[in-house]
C-alpha cells in the first residue's frame, strides 16, 4: 500500500489536537503512525514520555555556505549585467 498526502481538513484538524495537547504536529501525527493511537488529554503519562523524548534529541541547526547565497534581483527589477 502506498502512502498518500493526507487532506487540507485532517492536516488543520490535527494540528489544533496537537496544540490543545501541547504537543507538536510532528509528535502527535507520529504518535498516530506509529502506535495507531490518537492521544487524549488524558493521556498524561504518554504525553510527559514524548515531551521528555524531545527535550534529549539533538537539534540540528542549518548554516548556509557562501554557495547557497545566491544573489537574485529584486522583485518588480530588471538584471543589469556586470560591466
Amino acid at each position: 500500500m502506498a502512502w498518500k498526502a493526507i487532506s487540507l481538513e485532517t492536516a488543520i484538524r490535527r494540528a489544533q489536537e496537537s496544540a490543545a495537547l501541547d504537543l507538536t504536529y510532528e509528535d502527535n501525527t507520529l504518535e498516530i503512525l506509529e502506535r495507531g493511537r490518537y492521544l487524549q488529554a488524558t493521556d498524561t503519562k504518554r504525553m510527559t514520555e514524548i515531551k521528555l523524548r524531545r527535550a534529549h534529541e539533538p537539534v540540528e541547526f542549518y548554516a548556509p555556505s557562501e554557495r547557497d547565497i545566491v544573489e537574485q534581483p529584486m522583485p518588480g527589477r530588471r538584471s543589469v549585467p556586470a560591466p
